[in-house]
C-alpha cells in the first residue's frame, strides 16, 4: 500500500521551492497542495494572498483556508497537515500533504519538494497543528 501511495506523488519529487511558486518551474508549500489537489482530485483551492516570508499573513490564510476542510484526527491520504513555525512558536507557518503510513509530500525551502516521515518524527511530530480534510 505505502509504495502505491508513494508512486502517485512521484512527479511531484524534485520540483525546485520557490516563494509564492505555483508549477512544476517552481512550487511552495501551499502551491504543492494546490497542484496535487488539482491533478489528483480535481478540486480547485483559493490561492493565498501573501507575500513572501510573511508569517502573520500566511497563518491567516491558512486559517481562512482551513475553513475549507474539517479537523480530522485519523489522517487518510490527501489530508493536509498544518504546521507550526517551531515547538516553541505557535505560529502556523508550513502546510503538507499526508500520504499515508507517517509520511508527508511537502515543498521545503533549500530542498524542493520531498516525502518525508511526518508522524512519530523528532522535527515536525510536535510542530503539527493538525489534520484537516476536505469538505466535499
Amino acid at each position: 500500500m505505502i509504495k502505491d501511495n508513494l508512486q502517485l506523488f512521484y512527479k511531484y519529487l524534485d520540483i525546485p521551492f520557490k516563494d509564492g511558486g505555483r508549477d512544476y518551474s517552481g512550487i511552495d508549500c501551499f502551491g504543492l497542495i494546490k497542484l496535487i489537489y488539482k491533478e489528483k482530485l480535481n478540486k480547485e483551492i483559493k490561492d493565498t494572498e501573501i507575500l513572501p516570508g510573511d508569517l502573520d499573513g500566511f497563518e491567516n490564510e491558512l486559517k481562512t483556508f482551513s475553513n475549507s476542510f474539517q479537523r480530522v484526527f485519523d489522517p487518510k491520504i490527501y489530508d493536509i497537515i498544518l504546521c507550526y513555525k517551531s515547538p516553541s512558536e505557535k505560529n502556523i507557518n508550513h502546510i503538507a500533504l499526508y500520504i499515508g503510513k507517517g509520511r508527508a509530500i511537502h515543498a521545503v525551502n533549500g530542498q524542493g519538494v520531498i516525502i518525508e516521515k511526518f508522524i512519530r518524527n523528532q522535527v515536525y511530530s510536535n510542530m503539527i497543528e493538525g489534520f484537516y480534510r476536505y469538505k466535499d
